[in-house]
């Protein structure tokens, strides 16, 4: 019964969370509606704004095609557009962008609400479920950055929620436990999610799973499953387009992480590209502007650019002074530690709803530069140093290691939007201060009941010994709680 209460109570946590957050966001939006434009956005950019994505257009006339062709982004968001625009295919140009949009906020705050509800989710694994459901609810609910990306098309929050739950899988497979089937589900959504996400993360995961205990049995069924699904796909990329990447390790991103200039011409590359698709093929291979007058990225004209902007890379790369390369890449540093909220000034733009919440400075401070910094690596010093033996340091090392992935990758291969990317592990990081502070008050609860004056009755032997049992059996449960057990 104990145990069943227990669950109950955990559920009955989670589901509260999820809704709370839901109706909170729901709340949010609609006193703040009438700063919307046209009802729908909170800032000035549509999706078909986006370089990531092909125009609505092309998608409700060639909806398979435009996916068979799409170039500069994994499948996913595109995917999701293009099942909203036939429900809408009726509708002519911008109208049915306004509806494609619609129906993508919505996606996203209930992505931003399930997302409240896996930090809490695994919070009840590591405290008590008042404490995970506030924590839950304060640091992510709250959160500038949360709600920011609730409310932009850009699919950010949905690649969030994808990293919360690979991390959780991750955590959860210590010592041969754990599900693949989802750690795979994981790997592979994340996979045509994000062009950050691509063979190298498969490594890490691989690495990672490692050193949390995994059978080499395991992790041979693990990385053939995954790696099958991931090259398929990248072959069909190469042998259409010639590449086996997307716009993360492109030229482009490449010039702009180094502060190199990158011109968009075609010389030294003209005789060098490999056959690529008649852009008579499809309309997103051959159209040069969408209909708002935003340049259309996937066209094959663009593709035979990009082929040149690489050279243009690696060139600048080998002859630009290391010193400058290192000071490139501490400014690429200094953007992904800004507040992830700050995303829209950096393009531009600004976010009519989040500018006006009152509670916005001290959460960008909290979550952002030397704060963030030292919070993270005070927690992460925290564990290592309680955890019980080298054994147990490898289990902790391989659950940062996809994170820290994440972050190289963003400082490297990214100048200008890079605490964008920082947000894929906000959420995670949300759940290691949290653990962290309960585990650290639980130490000095406990600590403090110690020094507490015995009771005037002198206990019998037998007594003592129980009580100095039960006392080490607490300490030894608590400082488990991030690993696992």
């Amino acid at each position: 019964m104990t145990s069943a209460h227990s669950r109950l109570s955990r559920a009955s946590a989670v589901l509260a969370v999820v809704l709370g957050s839901a109706l909170f966001l729901c709340m949010l939006t609609r006193v703040h509606r009438e700063h919307a434009i046209d009802g729908v956005y909170f800032h000035p950019w549509t999706s078909d704004h986006m370089m990531q994505v092909v125009s609505i257009v092309d998608v409700r006339d060639e909806p398979l095609k435009s996916l068979w062709y799409l170039h500069i982004q994994p499948p996913l968001l595109e995917a999701l557009r293009t099942a909203s625009a036939m429900l809408h295919r009726h509708s002519a140009y911008p109208e049915i962008l306004r509806q494609v949009d619609r129906d993508l906020l919505v996606l996203w705050g209930a992505c931003y609400a399930i997302l409240i509800g896996a930090i809490c989710a695994w919070l009840v694994r590591l405290t008590r479920p008042i404490y995970a459901l506030t924590c839950a609810f304060l640091l992510g609910a709250l959160h500038p950055a949360f709600i920011f990306y609730a409310t932009y098309l850009d699919g950010t929050i949905l690649s969030a929620l994808l990293m919360t739950w690979f991390s959780f899988e991750l955590w959860n497979a210590r010592d041969g436990r754990g599900a693949p089937s989802r750690l795979i589900a994981a790997v592979i959504l994340l996979f045509l999610t994000r062009s950050i996400f691509q063979l190298p993360f498969l490594a890490v995961v691989t690495t990672a799973l490692a050193l949390r205990g995994w059978s080499r049995r395991r992790l041979i069924v693990f990385v053939s499953v995954a790696g099958v699904l991931m090259c398929a796909y990248l072959y069909k990329q190469y042998r259409l387009f010639g590449v086996a990447v997307t716009s993360t390790f492109a030229g482009y991103n490449g010039c702009r992480s180094i502060d190199a200039p990158c011109d968009w011409s075609m010389r030294d590359r003209a005789q060098r590209l490999p056959p690529l698709p008649d852009p008579s093929r499809a309309l997103a291979l051959r159209r040069m502007r969408k209909p708002n007058g935003e340049y259309n990225f996937n066209q094959i004209a663009y593709l035979r650019i990009s082929f040149a902007q690489m050279d243009q890379y690696f060139r600048h790369f080998r002859r630009k002074p290391f010193r400058e390369t290192v000071s490139a890449y501490a400014r690429n540093l200094h953007l992904y530690l800004m507040p992830s909220s700050h995303y829209a000034r950096v393009v531009e733009t600004e976010h009519e709803l989040v500018k006006r919440l009152v509670w916005r400075a001290p959460y960008d401070r909290l979550f952002s530069g030397v704060p963030l910094s030292l919070l993270v690596a005070g927690a992460g010093l925290y564990w290592f140093i309680h955890a019980p033996g080298s054994r147990e340091r490898k289990r902790l090392i391989g659950l940062t290691l996809p994170c820290l992935y994440v972050l190289l990758v963003s400082v490297v291969f990214e100048g200008g939007e890079n605490m964008r990317f920082k947000f894929f592990i906000e959420p995670v990081l949300v759940v290691l201060l949290a653990s962290t502070a309960y585990d650290l008050a639980r130490r000095f609860a406990s600590r403090i009941s110690l020094r507490q004056p015995p009771a005037p009755a002198t206990p019998s032997h037998e007594s003592r010994k129980h009580s100095v049992s039960a006392r080490r059996r607490t300490r030894l449960q608590g400082s488990c709680t991030l690993h696992g057990r």
